[in-house]
């Protein structure tokens, strides 16, 4: 029997068995799945038997398939309330366990402790005033072929699709080294430089103006330098942080990006006057490539603390590594809950079906209307925390 689950399906299964560190669910005759405890609930979960029972009829949310093994990643807090709505309408007792009497009505008594009791998306997409000319519902089946074509990574451009595993992929002791030093920086330093440009810097500054507001009161001020030619504009900076506690994190793949480059090696030369050359190597924190470019070896030399700029994740996606990580937890943002939002986005969007997935909803429309000459956008918003969004 071939196993035919898809990443982002709203399954039924019976609990076969509870352990500290998750449930065990039988699916059908040839395939299991677990349920992880982190999986559980967004609240923190003491007992996981308070959660879940042996013998109990569930569903759950598939979150990673292993079609070799007939095994599935699956999630409780992954669900939405309309899933559980429809299920609930649809859903016939199953008799994987007849011996067992634990059917929905503990199904449904248990839901509430698992979702949020109100329908809830990241993401909303009105088309109410879109004057679209095709339904976007007939283009189902072209989207099933671009999703199967993205997660089988067969279409051009797949040398940077890191970012779609990206969220059970990174390397977690890089990611505890970003946290570590990120506090460092806040106790080091009054100010910190991001030096890049592009994607290298406009995560992060999107994602720190939008929590905190471009005007943000906190023990540590966060400029952007090396975007630009402006000799100005660096001049200016390097007077006004002259008496402050400075640190740099200088992000470049290939440490040639000629705007950061030129900026970095003024911004090198004013911290060695500052601190000396043992000093500024404490303060100064390089993102670059794991091993090529001209950046890496001279932080090697220098002895800065180095991260590593993936090399299958654009600079566009590069806000969920350290590229964007590093002085977004500098900015005092918890990257944990973050992360946490990452997983749910990747969780959430990780399905081909158009009635559930917006992102998919909203390229269709924009296609549509492409078709019917719209070849412009305006993404406009009247909030200052979201310019650079």
């Amino acid at each position: 029997m071939k196993c035919d689950y898809k990443i982002g399906q709203i399954i039924e299964g019976v609990i076969t068995g509870v352990k500290p560190y998750g449930a065990f669910v039988k699916v059908d005759e040839q395939t299991t799945g677990l349920i992880h405890i982190s999986e559980i609930s967004d609240d923190f979960v003491r007992d996981i038997n308070f959660f879940v029972k042996q013998g109990e009829k569930i569903i759950s949310k598939v979150i990673d398939v292993d079609k070799e093994n007939h095994q599935l990643r699956l999630s409780l807090k992954a669900l939405n309330y309309s899933h559980r709505k429809e299920r609930l309408k649809k859903v016939q007792k199953r008799s994987l366990l007849p011996d067992n009497d634990i059917g929905f009505d503990s199904l449904k008594e248990h839901l509430p402790l698992w979702i949020e009791e109100k329908e809830m998306y990241m993401v909303k997409v009105d088309l109410n005033h879109a004057l679209l000319e095709e339904d976007v519902l007939s283009y189902q089946d072209e989207v099933s072929r671009i999703h199967e074509m993205i997660h089988k990574k067969t279409g051009k451009g797949n040398d940077y699709l890191g970012w779609l595993n990206w969220v059970d992929d990174y390397d977690k002791e890089e990611y505890a080294r970003v946290k570590e030093a990120a506090k460092r920086i806040r106790n080091q330093a009054d100010v910190l430089l991001v030096c890049g440009i592009g994607g290298s810097y406009l995560g992060s500054r999107a994602a720190i103006e939008m929590i905190q507001g471009p005007l943000a009161d906190d023990d540590l001020e966060i400029l952007f330098v090396g975007n630009t030619f402006s000799s100005t504009q660096l001049a200016r900076t390097l007077d006004y942080i002259k008496d402050k506690e400075v640190a740099v994190n200088v992000i470049s793949k290939s440490g040639t990006t000629t705007e950061t480059a030129l900026a970095f090696r003024i911004i090198r030369q004013f911290m060695e006057e500052k601190y000396g050359e043992e000093e500024s190597a404490k303060r100064i924190y390089a993102t670059t490539d794991k091993e090529k470019g001209l950046l890496k070896p001279l932080a090697d030399k220098k002895g800065y603390e180095t991260f590593v700029i993936p090399d299958d994740i654009g600079g566009r996606f590069s806000v969920i590594t350290p590229v964007g990580l590093l002085p977004i937890a500098a900015a005092g943002i918890d990257i944990d809950a973050l992360m946490k939002g990452v997983k749910d986005a990747t969780y959430d969007f990780n399905t081909d079906d158009l009635a559930e997935n917006p992102a998919y909803v909203y390229a269709v429309a924009r296609r549509i209307l492409e078709k019917q000459g719209k070849v412009a956008e305006m993404f406009v918003s009247y909030e200052p925390h979201l310019l650079f969004v």
